[in-house]
Order: structure tokens, then sequence, then C-alpha cells
């Protein structure tokens, strides 16, 4: 649009080509000299200043290293240079304009730009298990000295306890059922209450004993039924 329009006397200059050139060089040209400037000012350990004085700061230096950028592309490609002080301080104000905007912009962004996911944990724990048994890890469960482990492609009993099996199973999603059981949330096909039994069943069919001390984490996560008061009406 730049280079059809002509603005600032380089549709006088320039032929549409050379503007072409000419708006392609200052792009690039003023987008690297911002990237630099900006990057160590923001990066620099001796400038680590919080936002409200780095913006300025950046902004200032930013639109600085513009105007020189821009005075310089004039130079080489027009060979033009500003009619005295009035248009120098004209674009100079132009380009800090812009650049405050621009820096003011990014700091915004930044804010509101959602934090990234962090990376799962690897499950350690698939290391001792042997190759054919390495599936979605179900449950974890004790059967002393040892831990079953319960994946959708069978089990394996290793010798450890409970705790380090938990700890290396990573950022598997589970909840304790039971002092001596711990299941995968996503594991879970239904619950179930007879008397004084409470079992959860796994969708591998399987059956996991769940203590009462637990009902109530499992309830908040909304693997247990909840109780008649908390149910909502249809």
């Amino acid at each position: 649009m730049l280079a059809i329009s002509g603005p600032f006397r380089t549709l006088d200059l320039l032929g549409l080509f050379q503007r072409l050139i000419y708006r392609t060089a200052v792009i690039f040209l003023t987008c690297g000299a911002g990237t630099a400037v900006s990057g160590f000012l923001t990066h620099h350990p001796r400038l680590r200043l919080a936002p409200i004085p780095r913006i300025p700061l950046i902004s200032r230096a930013l639109g600085l290293a513009v105007t020189l950028v821009l005075t310089l592309t004039d130079l080489v490609i027009l060979g033009d240079l500003p009619d005295g002080p009035g248009e120098m301080f004209g674009k100079t104000g132009a380009a800090l304009l812009v650049s405050t905007v621009i820096v003011t912009l990014g700091h915004l962004a930044a804010r509101t730009e959602p934090a990234p996911a962090t990376t799962n944990r690897p499950a350690i724990i698939f290391d001792r298990l042997p190759l054919e048994k390495r599936g979605v890890l179900l449950s974890l469960s004790v059967e002393d000295p040892y831990v079953r482990n319960s994946t959708t492609k069978g089990s394996a009993m290793i010798l450890m306890r409970l705790a380090d099996a938990i700890r290396e199973a990573g950022d598997t999603p589970g909840l304790q059922a039971h002092r001596s059981h711990r299941v995968a949330r996503a594991a879970v096909a239904s619950a179930c209450k007879t008397g004084e039994t409470a079992v959860l069943t796994l969708l591998n069919g399987t059956q996991n004993p769940v203590s009462r001390r637990c009902i109530t984490d499992l309830r908040t996560a909304g693997l247990w039924p909840a109780r008649p008061s908390e149910r909502t009406a249809p």
C-alpha cells in the first residue's frame, strides 16, 4: 500500500518497482534494528528494569534507531536528506510515537499470553516394566513387598515402595483410593458401595477397594457418586 500510494515524496522520486524495493528495505532494516535494540535492552544483565521504566527506555532507543535507519536508507536509496531540523524532528517524533505503541502493545500481549504448558514428567516406572506390559497406567497396588503395576497391557510386580511407585508414575493424574491402592483418574469405569464394602471398577475390569477416608477426595474429583443432598435437581 505504501509503495502504491508513495508517501513522503517517494511518488515523485521513484517508480513503482523502485518504491517496492525501497519499502521492502525499510521494513527489513527497521525491524532488524528494532529487534536488536529491544533484545539488547531487555536481556542485558545490567539493564534488568521493571516494565514501567523499561517501556519508555526501549521506546526511545527504538525510535532513535529507526530514525537513524530511515535517514540512512533515504540517503542511500533516494539520495535525500531531511530539509532542515523541522523535518528531522518530525520524522523522529513519528518514529518515537510508533515505537511507544509497539513496545506497549508487546508488553501487554506478553502479560496476557497464557503460560506455556509444562512438559509432563516422564513415567519412569515404565522403564521397570517388561516391554509387553508398557501400556497406559491404570493402578498401583501394594502386595508387600511388591507393588503391582496394572496397565492396559497387563500387570507386573515390582519390588519397591508405593510412595516410590507414585513418584515414578510422573504426572499421570491419579488419586489414592486406599492406603495400599492408587488409581489413575482416567481408568475409573464405575464406583459403588454395598454395605461396608466400597470399590472402584477400572476399565480392565479389576476392582480396587476404597477406604472410607478416601471417599471424600474421590467424590470431590467426580469419581464417586454424590450424596443425595449434593445432586442437582433435573
